[in-house]
């Protein structure tokens, strides 16, 4: 968080800061707004502007912490966002996918993965367990497949086929039948 507090006072808002406990963020202090438009294009930081004026920090107090509380509510709603994306990088280049539009995960040898989306499909390297930890709203239904359970259309269990609109599909293994049909019994449908 930026805040763009002039006044001869700054320690006393450090002060209040830290003794609301609100949040363990690092709250920066700048003293040219040049920097601060700089910061907030960056998207670097959330940024509440204090206005400077001739009464003391402590008429601004309410106006800090309302702002303090909008920074903290922001940087919560970040983090849903943030785990609602796969992140993954092919070379140089680092690729964000919003989970829900991911079908599956398949390994592909040598150590590399290919993601399946509903318009395309992305290949890296990577490990499927790795993916399965930090992802734990995929769901592990063969060694080589990681399904998103959201996009299930169909599931064949004869024939143990999993399969995502247009006609994509994926293997199931026999072991993980029962686990597929507990979760997806669990999962919400639209």
């Amino acid at each position: 968080m930026l805040v763009n507090a002039f006044q001869r006072s700054l320690i006393d808002v450090e002060r209040f800061f830290y003794k609301e406990e609100c949040c363990d963020y690092h709250f920066v202090f700048r003293h040219t707004v040049h920097t601060a438009f700089r910061l907030y294009a960056s998207a670097a930081v959330t940024c509440f502007w204090i206005k400077k004026s001739e009464t003391s920090l402590f008429s601004e107090r309410p106006q800090i912490e309302e702002c303090v509380q909008v920074a903290f509510q922001r940087s919560l709603d970040r983090r849903k966002i943030d785990k609602q994306l796969f992140s993954l990088a092919i070379g140089s280049r680092r690729i964000h996918l919003a989970l829900s539009d991911l079908y599956f995960i398949e390994t592909l040898p040598p150590h590399k993965l290919i993601v399946h989306t509903a318009d395309s499909q992305y290949q890296f390297y990577g490990k499927l367990n790795q993916l399965e930890k930090e992802y734990p709203q995929m769901m592990r239904v063969h060694k080589a497949f990681l399904i998103n359970p959201e996009n299930v259309q169909e599931i064949d269990f004869s024939n143990k086929q999993i399969f995502f609109a247009e006609g994509i599909a994926c293997s199931l293994s026999g072991s993980k039948v029962k686990a597929i049909k507990e979760r997806i019994a669990k999962t919400p449908s639209d």
